[in-house]
C-alpha cells in the first residue's frame, strides 16, 4: 500500500504559495510601473497641450487605479475643457461622492450640469454646499440666478444678480443679464430720453434696465467689454423698442404726448434711432480703447447699418474683415448691410469671400443658400444646402432651406407640407420662424387656402408686429375673403410703421373705394379716401394709379364728366402711362359707350403698337366692347 510523502507536499505547497505570492508581488509592481508610466504620459501630455491625448492616459491610469481621487478629478477636470460634458459629469461626480469638500471640483460641476440643462443639479450644489462656504461670491450667485431664471423664478433670479453685482462688480455679464431680466421678464420698460442725458452717479442703482447697464460703464471705466456690452443692450433694446414704448404706455399713467417716464411716445422711431445712436457711441467709445477689438467693431457695424449709415457701416465691416479675416459674423453683418442697401448681388459676394476665408462654414453657408434663392440661383441654393446635410447645423434649419427651394420652383403644396414639418423644431431661431410662416402664407394664397394664408400671415405678425410683409400679405387675405374693413384697418397699421412703403396710400385708399362702392350711397364717406389720395400724390407724383382712383370717386358720386376730364388731362400730362388709356377705354364701357371704347382700343393700340394686344385689361375691356356691340369692334386687334 502506497503512502502519501506528508513532507513532500507540504514543501510543494509552501514553494507554490511562495511562487504565487512573488507572481502577484511583481504583477502589483508592473501595473504600478505602468500606472506611473500613464500618468508621467498624461502630464507630458498636457504641458505639450495635448489635451485629448492626456484624456486618453488618464483613463487607463484611473481604470489601474480607481481609488486615485486627485487623478479621477483632473481627468473629469480635462474631460470638461473638451466640453465632453456628459463623461465629465461621470468622473466629478465620482469624486465628490469620495470627497465631498473638494469644493473646486463641485465648482466646476456646477459649470458642467448648466452646459448640460441640468440646472436644478446646479442649484442643488450651489445652495446645498458652495454658497453655503461662499455666500458673497460673485460667479456662484450669478450661476445661481440662471438656475432660477431657468425656473421661471424671475424675481429671485434679480434678486441674486443684484447681490453678485454688490460684491463682485466687474462681473461684467451679470449687469447684462440683470438689465434683459429688468427689461424682458419684469416689464421694466427702457426709457430713450434718458440717455440723452449725462448720469448722475448718485442717481444709478439696480432696479431699472437703462441705470443697470450705466452702472455697468460707471463702475468699469477702463473696459472695452463693458462698453461694447453696453451698446448691445441699446441695440436690443432700439431693436424691439416699439413693443417696449408700448409696454411702458400699458403700465404707466400718460400725460398728453409722455408717458409716466417722460419718453416721447408719439414718435417711437425717433427714440429708436436715439438708442442706435448711443449703441454706435458705445462701440465708438469702445474702439478707442481697444481699435481692432472684433466685438466692438462688429456693434459699431450693425448700428451703422440699422441707423441707416451704409457707408459708415461698410467702413467698420471692412476694417474688421482686415483685421480679423475669419470674423465669420462680420461677414454676415456686411451681406446684411447690402441687403439693406438693396444691393443683393454684393451682399451674396460677401458671403462668398466669408466662404472662401472660412471653408464650409454652415452659418455662411445658410445664408448664402437662403439669399441665392431670392435671386432665383436654385441650383447654388441646393449645391450649399448639401454641404449643409454634411455639417452639424441643425435639420430643421435645413429643412427650411429645402422647402424654401420648392417655393421658388412653384411646387406649393410640397413647400406648405416641407415648411409645416420644419416649423415645430425651429421655435428657438424666431427670425426664421417669421419667415418661414410668410413663405408659408404664400404657399397657401398660390394653393387658394385663404383660411390657412391668413393663420400663416398673423402667426409671422405675431412673431414681429412691425414686419411689413407680413401685414401686408394679412391685408391681402382678408380682402380676399371679402373683409375689407379688416384688410383697411391692417393698411392703416401699416401706414403707421417706420418702413411703410409709399404705395400703402393707394391700396388703402383703394380698399376704402371697395369698401364705399359696397354700401349704399347715402353711407359713404369719401373724405377719407380723397385725404388719403392727397398723401399718395406726395409721396408718388407720377403714379396712374392716383388719377384713376380719383376718377373712381367721381363716378361713384356720378360726376362722370369730372372723372373723364381727370384722365384725359392725366393721360396728356403723361402719355406713356397705358393704365391712363385703359382707364378711359373702360370709363367708356361702363356708361355703355361702345362706339367710343372701341376708338379708345384703336387709339391705344396704334400709341403702343402690338405689345398693348397682350395686356389682360385691355383684352378684357376689348372682349366686353366686342361682345356687346360687334360694330364698334376692330379689324387690326389681335
Amino acid at each position: 500500500m502506497k503512502t502519501i510523502n506528508i513532507r513532500f507536499l507540504m514543501i510543494l505547497l509552501v514553494c507554490a504559495l511562495v511562487l504565487g505570492g512573488a507572481v502577484h508581488l511583481l504583477h502589483g509592481y508592473q501595473i504600478r510601473r505602468y500606472g506611473r508610466g500613464f500618468l508621467r504620459e498624461a502630464q507630458r501630455a498636457k504641458e505639450q497641450n495635448r489635451p485629448g491625448e492626456a484624456v486618453r492616459h488618464l483613463t487607463f491610469y484611473v481604470s489601474l487605479f480607481p481609488e486615485d481621487a486627485d487623478a479621477l478629478a483632473e481627468l473629469g477636470l480635462l474631460l470638461a475643457d473638451l466640453s465632453r460634458y456628459r463623461q465629465a459629469l461621470n468622473r466629478l461626480e465620482q469624486v465628490l461622492r469620495r470627497e465631498p469638500d473638494r469644493l473646486e471640483v463641485r465648482r466646476r460641476l456646477v459649470a458642467v450640469a448648466m452646459e448640460l440643462g441640468r440646472y436644478s443639479d446646479a442649484r442643488e450644489h450651489l445652495e446645498q454646499h458652495l454658497l453655503k462656504v461662499f455666500p458673497n461670491d460673485g460667479e456662484l450667485l450669478e450661476q445661481l440666478a440662471r438656475c432660477q431664471e431657468a425656473a421661471g423664478q424671475y424675481g429671485l433670479a434679480v434678486a441674486s444678480l443684484q447681490r453678485a453685482i454688490q460684491n463682485a462688480p466687474q462681473r461684467l455679464e451679470a449687469y447684462r443679464d440683470l438689465a434683459r431680466l429688468l427689461r424682458d421678464r419684469l416689464d421694466r420698460a427702457p426709457d430713450p430720453r434718458k440717455w440723452s442725458e449725462e448720469p448722475r452717479p448718485e442717481a444709478l442703482g439696480l432696479d431699472h434696465p437703462d441705470s443697470v447697464m450705466r452702472l455697468l460703464v460707471h463702475n468699469n471705466p477702463g473696459s472695452c467689454h463693458a462698453l461694447v456690452l453696453c451698446g448691445e443692450y441699446l441695440r436690443g433694446t432700439a431693436q424691439r423698442w416699439p413693443h417696449h414704448s408700448r409696454q411702458a404706455a400699458d403700465g404707466q399713467q400718460r400725460s398728453e404726448g409722455e408717458d409716466a417716464n417722460g419718453s416721447d411716445s408719439g414718435d417711437p422711431y425717433q427714440a429708436k434711432k436715439l438708442l442706435l445712436g448711443k449703441g454706435l457711441e458705445c462701440a465708438v467709445r469702445a474702439l478707442q480703447l481697444a481699435p481692432n477689438n472684433p466685438a466692438a467693431l462688429l456693434l459699431a457695424t450693425r448700428c451703422a447699418a440699422e441707423q441707416g449709415e451704409y457707408g459708415r457701416a461698410r467702413k467698420y465691416g471692412q476694417r474688421g474683415i482686415e483685421a480679423h479675416p475669419g470674423l465669420v459674423d462680420m461677414y454676415i453683418a456686411l451681406a446684411d448691410v447690402e441687403q439693406r442697401a438693396a444691393n443683393s448681388q454684393e451682399a451674396i459676394a460677401w458671403l462668398r469671400r466669408g466662404l472662401q476665408a472660412v471653408p464650409g462654414h454652415p452659418q455662411l453657408l445658410w445664408n448664402l443658400a437662403n439669399l441665392v434663392i431670392d435671386q432665383g440661383g436654385i441650383k447654388e441654393a441646393e449645391r450649399a444646402t448639401e454641404q449643409l446635410r454634411a455639417t452639424d447645423q441643425p435639420q430643421a434649419l435645413v429643412d427650411y432651406l429645402g422647402a424654401r427651394i420648392r417655393c421658388a420652383q412653384g411646387r406649393w403644396l410640397e413647400a406648405s407640407r416641407g415648411f409645416e414639418q420644419a416649423r415645430p423644431d425651429l421655435i428657438p431661431w424666431p427670425d426664421v420662424v417669421k419667415q418661414l410662416d410668410f413663405w408659408l402664407g404664400k404657399c397657401y394664397q398660390e394653393l387658394g387656402n385663404t383660411d390657412q394664408q391668413l393663420t400663416a400671415y398673423r402667426r409671422a405678425v405675431t412673431v414681429d408686429p412691425f414686419w411689413v410683409p407680413a401685414r401686408i400679405g394679412v391685408a391681402a387675405a382678408l380682402l380676399s375673403i371679402g373683409r375689407i374693413e379688416e384688410a383697411a384697418e391692417e393698411y392703416r397699421r401699416i401706414m403707421r410703421l417706420e418702413d411703410a412703403p409709399a404705395e400703402g396710400w393707394i391700396h388703402l385708399a383703394r380698399l376704402l373705394v371697395l369698401r364705399n362702392l359696397g354700401i349704399s350711397r347715402p353711407a359713404r364717406d369719401w373724405e377719407e379716401a380723397n385725404q388719403l389720395l392727397d398723401r399718395a400724390e406726395q409721396a408718388l407724383p407720377g403714379s396712374a394709379q392716383i388719377p384713376i382712383l380719383r376718377a373712381e370717386v367721381l363716378v361713384a358720386q356720378n360726376r362722370i364728366q369730372e372723372a373723364e376730364k381727370l384722365l384725359l388731362e392725366a393721360r396728356q400730362a403723361d402719355t406713356d402711362q397705358m393704365e391712363l388709356w385703359i382707364a378711359l377705354a373702360e370709363l367708356a364701357q361702363r356708361q355703355r359707350q361702345w362706339q367710343r371704347a372701341a376708338q379708345l382700343l384703336q387709339e391705344t393700340q396704334q400709341y403702343f403698337g402690338d405689345t398693348v394686344s397682350c395686356d389682360w385689361p385691355v383684352r378684357n375691356t376689348w372682349y366686353v366692347v366686342s361682345a356687346i356691340k360687334p360694330a364698334a369692334g376692330c379689324a387690326s386687334w389681335r
